[in-house]
C-alpha cells in the first residue's frame, strides 16, 4: 500500500493522482479550494480518496458529469472521505454516482451542500457504507431534491431471491447501509429508495428532512425492502433565516416493498387537518422545536441579501462578501424600537418593517420598497404609512411577531409579550394594499384549552395557518 500525494484539489492534479494509484494505495488531496467542470472515474482499482484534512477540502461542482463516478471492485473497498463538496452551476446535478457488483463503496465524513442545482449521490451499486456525512440546503425554503437515490434497475434478481434483512446480510455485503449521517432541510426526500434496492437506514439524523421509499405504481420494480430504525427526526416550527415550517408532511412514505421501522423518535408534526376559519387550535408544548429569531434581519429570497434594521434605519449584507451596504433612513432621528420585518411576497420588491417606539404604543408600520442590488439598495425607499383601523398596542421597543398569509394576501400577528390593551385571543390582520388593520378575537377550537395568545415573540405562516406559542409553552394553529 502507498500513499499517493495529489499536488492540489483541482480536478487534473486529483485525476493524476487517481490514475497513479493502483489498488490498496490512499490518494491524499491537501487542502484548500477548486471549482470541477469535469469529474474523474475510479475503476478497475481499489482506492481510497482523502481529503487531508476534513473539512478544508472544498470542491465546488459545476461539472458535466457527476464529480466523481465510481465502479465498486471485487478486490477491495473504494472510499472517498473528508472532502466538503459545494454547489457551483453544474448541467449534472451528482456529486457522486456509484455502480458496481463488487466489495462495498464507503462514502464517509463528507459534506454535500444540497440546492436546486445539485442533489447527492446516484447509488446503483449492490450493497455498500455511507457513514457519517452531513447533507444540507441552505435554501429559505429547505430543498425537496434528492440526497441519496438508492436505485438499481439492472438489478432484476432483487425480487427472486430471499431477503437480507437483519442477520440474514451476513457478509454485510447485500445491504446499503446508510449510518450516522445528518440531513438538514431536505423535507421530502433525503433518502429514496427505489428499484431493487436493499437499505439499512439507522443511527441517522433528519433535521427537517423525511425519506421515501418508492413501488411499483410510480417506478419500474420499487424497493426490495427497508430496515429504519434508530433514527432522529426533528421538526422546527419557526426560526430564524429559513422560512419554517418546511413543506414537510411525513418521515416516512412508503409506496412499495417491505420492511421494519421501529425505534426511531419522531415528533408529531402540526395537524391542521379540519380547522376552521377563524378557529385556533392547540398543537401541545412538545411536539415542535421553537428557536429564537433574530427579529430584525430577513433574507431577501431572490438575492440572497440579508436587510437588517437598526435605530437608525435599514442596511444590508452582501451574501457574497459580507459587506455591509447601507440604505435608507427612518428619518426624524431615528426611531428607539426593536422590529419584526417580512417580505410581502405578492411583490418581491416590498418589505414591511413593524415597530413599537417612544413616540407611540400603537405599531407603527414602514414600507421598504427595494430589489436588494447592491448597487440599488442606498437609493430605495423607505416609507412611513398612514393607516385605518385597530392597530396593535404595545410598548416601546417591543419586538412585534407577524407574518405573510399567502391565501389571503394579508400580514397578520400579534402585538407581542406585553400587549395589555388587547384582550386573550385577539390577532392583528393588516391588508398592505389598503393599508388598513382588522382586529379579530380567535374562537378556541373545541378540546382545546386556551387562551391563545402570542406572548412569546413567534410567528410563521405555513398551509394556511399562523404559528405562534403562548406562555405556557403550547404551540398553536390559526387559520385566517
Amino acid at each position: 500500500m502507498s500513499t499517493i500525494n495529489a499536488a492540489s484539489p483541482s480536478r487534473t492534479d486529483v485525476a493524476a493522482a487517481i490514475a497513479a494509484a493502483v489498488t490498496g494505495d490512499i490518494v491524499v488531496v491537501p487542502s484548500g479550494s477548486a471549482t470541477w467542470t469535469t469529474g474523474v472515474t475510479i475503476s478497475g482499482k481499489a482506492i481510497a480518496v482523502r481529503a487531508a484534512v476534513k473539512g478544508a477540502c472544498l470542491i465546488t461542482h459545476s461539472a458535466n458529469a457527476p464529480l466523481f463516478t465510481i465502479v465498486s471492485n471485487s478486490g477491495g473497498h473504494v472510499e472517498i472521505a473528508n472532502f466538503t463538496f459545494l454547489a457551483g452551476t453544474p448541467t449534472n446535478p451528482d456529486y457522486m454516482d456509484v455502480s458496481g457488483t463488487g466489495q462495498a463503496v464507503i462514502i464517509r465524513d463528507n459534506y454535500f451542500r444540497v440546492s436546486s442545482t445539485t442533489q447527492g449521490i446516484n447509488w446503483s451499486a449492490i450493497g455498500g457504507i455511507i457513514w457519517n456525512n452531513v447533507f444540507e440546503s441552505l435554501d429559505v425554503n429547505g430543498a425537496s431534491g434528492i440526497c441519496l437515490l438508492l436505485k438499481s434497475i439492472g438489478y432484476t434478481t432483487s425480487w427472486t431471491t430471499a431477503s437480507t434483512m437483519g442477520s440474514a446480510d451476513s457478509t454485510g455485503a447485500a445491504n446499503v447501509y446508510v449510518e450516522n449521517n445528518t440531513f438538514r432541510k431536505i423535507y421530502r426526500q433525503a433518502i429514496v429508495v427505489d428499484d431493487n434496492q436493499r437499505a439499512v437506514i439507522r443511527y441517522n439524523t433528519f433535521d427537517n428532512s423525511a425519506i421515501l421509499c418508492i413501488g411499483a405504481d410510480v417506478s419500474t420494480y420499487g424497493a426490495r425492502h427497508i430496515e429504519i430504525f434508530n433514527n432522529t427526526f426533528r421538526f422546527t416550527a419557526v426560526g430564524p433565516i429559513y422560512n419554517y415550517p418546511l413543506d414537510l408532511n411525513y418521515w416516512v412514505s412508503v409506496r412499495g416493498g417491505t420492511g421494519v421501522i421501529f425505534s426511531n423518535t419522531m415528533p408529531q408534526e402540526p395537524s391542521l387537518d379540519n380547522l376552521a376559519a377563524n378557529t385556533a387550535r392547540s398543537l401541545g408544548t412538545t411536539d415542535n422545536q421553537w428557536t429564537t429569531p433574530n427579529a430584525q434581519q430577513v433574507v431577501d429570497p431572490i438575492s440572497g441579501n440579508v436587510i437588517i434594521v437598526t435605530s437608525v434605519g435599514v442596511s444590508m449584507i452582501n451574501s457574497a462578501n459580507g459587506a455591509i451596504v447601507t440604505g435608507p433612513t427612518f428619518g426624524g432621528g431615528g426611531v428607539d424600537g426593536s422590529t419584526g420585518v417580512i417580505v410581502y411576497h405578492e411583490n418581491l420588491d416590498q418589505f414591511y418593517i413593524f415597530l413599537f417606539t417612544g413616540s407611540s404604543t400603537s405599531v407603527r408600520v414602514w414600507e421598504l420598497i427595494t430589489d436588494c442590488s447592491v448597487a440599488n439598495f442606498p437609493t430605495s425607499t423607505l416609507t412611513e404609512l398612514t393607516m385605518s383601523g385597530n392597530r396593535p398596542v404595545g410598548t416601546p421597543g417591543q419586538t412585534s411577531a407577524f407574518a405573510y398569509d399567502s391565501t389571503n394576501e394579508n400580514i397578520g400577528g400579534m402585538a407581542g409579550t406585553t400587549n395589555v390593551s388587547s384582550p386573550d385571543s385577539t390577532i392583528f390582520i393588516f391588508n398592505a394594499a389598503g393599508r388598513s388593520w382588522v382586529q379579530r378575537t380567535m374562537l378556541i377550537e373545541s378540546g382545546s384549552t386556551g387562551p391563545a395568545r402570542a406572548t412569546q415573540n413567534y410567528m410563521l405562516f405555513g398551509d394556511g395557518c399562523y404559528l405562534f406559542r403562548d406562555p405556557s409553552g403550547q404551540t398553536w394553529a390559526y387559520r385566517a
